[in-house]
């Protein structure tokens, strides 16, 4: 066991003495290790690592003591395009813990990655494996966690435990999943807490979607007053994962996140960068949430229309323009004012040679306002590796305009 683990257990048992029992911070670094392991081949979507890693979850459902959800047994089986444009048969695992009367909960996470780099590959690093420790073996070890300590529970509400596939190829495995729930899928599902990205917490969790009802700022307050863990609900809407496929069906739906790295999508996202301290804190925090929503028996209140929904089949991968430029910088989720706020920037990256720095805001950029990150993610798609970009910036106050010069991403 590595120092950073020990470090982190210990922490863990400081802040959590009353969910020693139920929370282990150990076994929690064992899926992810597992899961990011070469075995499992980034778990991408038409290689063998990813059908071993949905038998491995289905087998921890199993011991966990939670029952079958899926079609065959806990799978529920679709197809996507692979790699090379041909279908490619791929799994949900589904499973239950059973309640008493109501809509359930669905506990979510996606269990995929890229595989050998498909379909996100960055420059350089094409047909290299990608393990995919953050995202998203991190979310999967927290849900399992979560879902193991409450397997004996008996709620009011029923909890779905949801590991989704081809969450990297367009949101494909949620989609399906709610698609296929019947009727009116909002009518089905009571709220959707989905973990993606977890296993770099620190010492807050930030969570998307908290304006799909008007409960969540007091379910989070309550949940981090019980755990003394602090959680930032993003104002800006980010649908870059799984919970979109329930806000386009119009149900409730959160999306905990950890911190943006640089590490993302990249081959170095391995296992001995996760915090465990900060795991555990995101599991004690996802514990309290979900439970608090299975006790709930009146439907939570907020968005009235479902959230327009995006192409379901994404673009083939070299042909989404938006992701094949880069500035090298990462943003600031938790930002609430006009502009993207620049969090850090990768060392010799374009954003570094023109000039950036930490904590600049980005209001224009190719003469076009930046309201916000969707409007950011708009307009780099309009420009192609190598094109000179005039990029306007609030630095202390002050409004700069910096060239850049775009980097493939």
């Amino acid at each position: 066991m590595n120092r950073l683990l020990i470090a982190g257990l210990v922490v863990s048992a400081l802040f959590f003495p009353m969910d020693a029992a139920a929370l282990d911070g150990k076994r929690m670094m064992d899926v992810i290790e597992t899961l990011a392991s070469d075995d499992y081949e980034g778990r991408g979507i038409g290689t063998t690592g990813l059908s071993k890693a949905a038998d491995y979850i289905a087998a921890r459902f199993e011991a966990a003591g939670l029952k079958p959800g899926g079609e065959f047994g806990y799978f529920q089986t679709f197809s996507v395009d692979g790699p090379d444009g041909k279908p490619v048969r791929v799994k949900n695992v589904v499973g239950v813990i059973p309640g008493s009367s109501g809509p359930p909960v669905v506990l979510s996470a996606h269990y995929d990655h890229l595989g050998y780099g498909w379909p996100d590959a960055r420059d350089g690093f094409e047909g290299r494996i990608h393990p995919g420790a953050d995202d998203n073996a991190s979310g999967i070890a927290v849900m399992l966690e979560v879902a193991r300590s409450l397997v004996d529970s008996a709620p009011e509400r029923g909890i779905i435990v949801l590991a989704t596939c081809a969450e990297e190829v367009g949101l494909q495995g949620a989609r399906h999943y709610v698609e296929n729930l019947g009727g009116r899928p909002a009518e089905k599902v009571h709220a959707n807490v989905n973990l993606d990205t977890v296993g770099r917490a620190g010492d807050r969790v930030m969570v998307f979607g908290g304006a799909s009802a008007a409960e969540w700022s007091g379910i989070f307050t309550a949940a981090g007053t019980s755990t003394g863990v602090e959680a930032d609900l993003v104002k800006q809407e980010i649908t870059a994962s799984d919970h979109t496929a329930f806000l386009e069906a119009g149900i409730p739906a959160v999306h905990l996140f950890g911190s943006p790295t640089s590490d993302y999508h990249r081959p170095s996202d391995t296992a001995d960068k996760i915090d465990p301290a900060g795991m555990m804190r995101v599991a004690a925090l996802t514990r309290e949430v979900v439970e608090n929503l299975v006790s709930r028996l009146q439907p939570l209140t907020g968005r009235v229309q479902p959230l327009a929904q995006a192409a379901k089949t994404p673009p083939p991968a070299g042909k989404r323009k938006g992701r094949t430029v880069s500035t090298g910088t990462v943003p600031d989720f938790t930002y609430a004012g006009e502009g993207v706020r620049v969090k850090m920037l990768a060392d010799d990256s374009p954003g570094a040679r023109a000039g950036l720095r930490p904590g600049d805001v980005i209001t224009a950029f190719g003469g076009e306002p930046v309201k916000d990150l969707p409007a950011y993610t708009v307009e780099l798609g309009k420009y192609d590796p190598g094109d000179r970009v005039e990029v306007e910036i609030e630095r202390d106050g002050e409004k700069l305009v910096l060239e850049l010069v775009l980097g493939r991403r």
